[in-house]
């Protein structure tokens, strides 16, 4: 052989190994870019979770503390699944869907919430409200009566934006997890845990 002729080592592995161990990365390619979309959307719900506990010093409530704590919980969780899907865990796509499942139950729950607590009464009452409003609309009595009419129907609208919007994103990236499990039981299934060991190892 061509190596031995030049006076290197032969190969370990012959060539049925060598197809074995192809076949095992072109298995992979699915799951590689699953744990991928994990760990970015991992480190996309940290950043949010951990930004908003500064405003908690300013503007504390229960309700902040329990949505930003919620959150960073499911980005760890997130994180967590990142590397079992990396690993080609069996049960790391079923884990990763039920993660964003709760994720879309903690922001509907949330979103219900600023809805069912919102009070036009004492929104329009607040100081706060009453000198931005008179900023908005420059003093004028109709305009601002008008705008201040509208607030309601625009907090509403505002929230459940946000609630049908988190759920079609996170709906998403939980089909999207789930579909993977084909790939990772098909990994799972045919690949000898020596090549699964190796492939790791060498991507790591």
């Amino acid at each position: 052989m061509p190596g031995e002729s030049a006076g290197l080592p032969a190969s370990p592995l012959d060539e049925m190994q060598f197809l074995t161990l192809r076949q095992a990365v072109i298995r992979r390619r699915p799951i590689r870019r699953a744990a991928r979309v994990a760990r970015g959307s991992a480190w996309t719900i940290l950043i949010v979770g951990f930004s908003g506990w500064p405003a908690l010093f300013f503007m504390p409530s229960m309700s902040g503390l329990l949505v930003v704590a919620g959150i960073c919980g499911v980005g760890a969780l997130e994180y967590i699944g990142a590397g079992k899907m990396h690993d080609g865990d069996p049960s790391a796509p079923r884990f990763l869907a039920r993660n964003q499942l709760i994720f879309v139950v903690l922001i509907a729950a949330y979103c219900v919430y600023q809805m069912l607590s919102y009070s036009p009464a004492e929104t329009a009452s607040s100081p706060q409200m009453k000198d931005e409003m008179a900023l908005l609309t420059g003093g004028g009595g109709d305009l601002g009566h008008s705008v201040q009419a509208m607030l309601p129907v625009l907090t509403y609208v505002f929230w459940f934006l946000v609630l049908f919007t988190s759920a079609i994103g996170q709906g998403c990236l939980a089909v999207y997890y789930f579909s993977r499990r084909k790939y990772v039981d098909l990994y799972d299934r045919e690949t000898p845990d020596w090549v699964k060991r190796i492939v790791t190892e060498v991507e790591s």
